[in-house]
């Protein structure tokens, strides 16, 4: 089987996300004075997934999968609660000027995307831009939204992960029941 492999979660699971931003501070020699400045365009994140019982067959298909990525090969997650945002939400504020903008996520599922823009009164539907990369998640206008003008968006989306060093955890606390912890860490494009 060739391509990136899923692994889909099953609702229920207790399922922890951890946003990593690459912010940078510094401080001045005035009491409250500092700088601060973001190195990427949006966080990458850090997921704890909980797994509280599976049966012995289900913990040997999850060891095995983990020992075929272990942490250098790269696969998709996917069906869980932070898998799609559904109600339009904030992505950028239009100045006149710019015309692409990055979504909240990355690898978007092109069928999904809406987007719209909020001029502080309506929010109005708009076909007027492109998808430039799915796997970015980078959409660009035909025409720079209005300066001040909110940029939402709604869509699906998956994670790319790794499995972290520590990425498995297993215990067997009854005869063939199993708990289980996956770390998992998103790559960026």
């Amino acid at each position: 089987m060739a391509g990136i492999r899923t692994f889909t979660c099953t609702p229920g699971y207790d399922i922890q996300r951890e946003a990593i931003t690459k912010t940078s501070v510094a401080d001045f020699d005035q009491p409250g004075l500092f700088s601060a400045v973001n190195g990427a365009a949006r966080p990458t994140y850090r997921f704890v997934i909980n797994i509280s019982a599976l049966t012995r067959i289900q913990a040997q298909s999850l060891s095995a999968f983990h020992s075929f990525h272990q942490g250098g090969k790269a696969f998709y997650v996917d069906g869980f609660v932070w898998s799609s945002i559904s109600t339009l939400n904030l992505l950028a504020e239009g100045n006149g000027t710019k015309k692409e903008f990055f979504l909240t996520n990355r690898n978007i599922d092109s069928n999904s995307l809406t987007v719209a823009v909020f001029d502080g009164v309506t929010h109005s539907i708009t076909t007027a831009y492109s998808l430039v990369s799915a796997a970015a998640g980078i959409i660009s206008f035909a025409t720079a939204p209005t300066s001040g003008h909110d940029i939402e968006a709604s869509h699906a989306h998956k994670y790319k992960v790794v499995f972290e060093p520590d990425g498995l955890k297993m215990d067997e606390f009854a005869q063939s029941v199993f708990r289980v912890q996956l770390k998992l860490r998103e790559l960026g494009v």
